[in-house]
């Protein structure tokens, strides 16, 4: 499992400018709908037979986030990017979905760029 930073991540992006919210992955392996994805105040989501990539509220098991208008038969082994649609108590909020390219996915890129262009620093 890939370090705090180093992880794969994706965020939810609030289309009303609100809040961008970050999920990285915590277990499982990235692409598979093993994978669980987490956000700093513990939210977390995963692979639900019935709803596809979505979070649930732990205790009540209420569903508190869903991709929009993609049933669970089209999901791939990733969370979809697109709309997304979260609940907070009484209040819905749409969200975009985009996938995150990790710090270390970043370097790793720079270094392969470099070497590409024979070693030469920009």
């Amino acid at each position: 499992m890939a370090s705090s930073g180093d992880a794969p991540t994706f965020r939810l992006q609030s289309l009303s400018g609100g809040p961008t919210h970050v999920f990285e992955l915590i277990s499982g392996e990235q692409n598979s709908k093993s994978a669980v994805y987490k956000r700093k105040d513990g939210m977390q989501i995963k692979w639900d037979d019935e709803f596809g990539w979505s979070a649930r509220d732990e205790n009540n098991k209420q569903l508190l986030a869903q991709a929009w208008g993609v049933p669970a038969t089209k999901q791939g082994d990733a969370p979809p990017e697109g709309t997304w649609v979260t609940r907070k108590a009484e209040a819905a909020y749409v969200f975009d979905m985009k996938v995150g390219v990790s710090a270390a996915d970043k370097k790793a890129q720079a270094q392969k760029y470099r070497e590409a262009i024979g070693g030469v620093e920009m």
